[in-house]
């Protein structure tokens, strides 16, 4: 039998991509039952600020909680990414956030309506 996990470090944790593969086989053996841990993570190069606005946008579309249609994202050439649009809840700007939050490393702002 093989259970799958996916571990996720939250953002205050976050340091160094070597740092990141550490914390997480050490977290995953805290879990109790956990046996072994084989590190599998792989390291992918983060987006510059242009290719990070389409890796945003394109999860928002694959997204069902969120309509993408009435959302934009802006980024800069410092890495800020601004997300604004029309949302028709209170939770959807702290969904979009946590979307697009792994892409824009802690640069993030939403400048959001409500419908």
């Amino acid at each position: 039998m093989v259970n799958e996990l996916r571990v996720r470090i939250p953002p205050a944790d976050r340091r160094t991509d070597e740092d990141q593969r550490q914390a997480a086989g050490s977290r995953t053996t805290q879990v109790p039952g956990v046996a072994d841990v084989e590190n599998a993570i792989t390291l992918t190069r983060t987006p510059d600020a242009r290719e990070a606005g389409g890796v945003i946008s394109a999860a928002f579309r694959r997204n069902a909680v969120l309509d993408a249609a009435v959302l934009s994202v802006q980024t800069s050439s410092d890495g800020l990414v601004i997300l604004w649009g029309t949302v028709s809840s209170w939770a959807a700007p702290g969904h979009a956030s946590e979307i697009a939050a792994p892409v824009a490393r802690e640069r993030l702002a939403g400048l959001w309506r409500w419908r």
